[in-house]
């Protein structure tokens, strides 16, 4: 695959191609929240806003929190399609956005150092612990 995918001689392997556009689309779903929330937000706001938020909550809050965890989650999913090699989360189609929610919640809960951190980092974390990709496992005979 010589040539680049964005413009012609492009410096970066089809595998760094294949990183940088998950992680970029990974991005764009992460902070694609309401205007009032345009700057990053971290664990300890986050789970103040999604603690105990259901399908039932309130739809504005509900509509938040709800679309912060499905739209990291489908950006490490599409990395895992695209990089399956590189991917360190694979989250099973069936897994709901409660789910999603409570998986996240329970991690930022449960590391209380850790919450100055950006709540999409955590959320990462919590979905690596929860669903991780064996592939992603360096060996010894791959590592460097």
């Amino acid at each position: 695959m010589n040539g680049g995918l964005w413009f012609p001689g492009s410096p970066f392997s089809g595998q760094m191609r294949r990183r940088l556009a998950a992680v970029g689309f990974a991005t764009m779903c992460t902070f694609a929240v309401p205007l009032a929330a345009a700057s990053p937000v971290d664990g300890r706001d986050w789970l103040a806003r999604c603690d105990g938020v259901t399908t039932a909550s309130d739809s504005e809050t509900a509509t938040y929190c709800f679309s912060y965890a499905r739209g990291l989650a489908d950006g490490l999913s599409i990395w895992a399609i695209m990089s399956p090699t590189t991917a360190y989360a694979c989250i099973p189609t069936e897994v709901q956005s409660q789910r999603l929610l409570d998986v996240g919640t329970r991690f930022v809960k449960s590391h209380p150092d850790m919450q100055q951190l950006a709540a999409g980092v955590l959320l990462t974390y919590s979905f690596v612990e929860s669903w991780p990709c064996n592939a992603a496992q360096p060996s010894s005979a791959t590592a460097n």
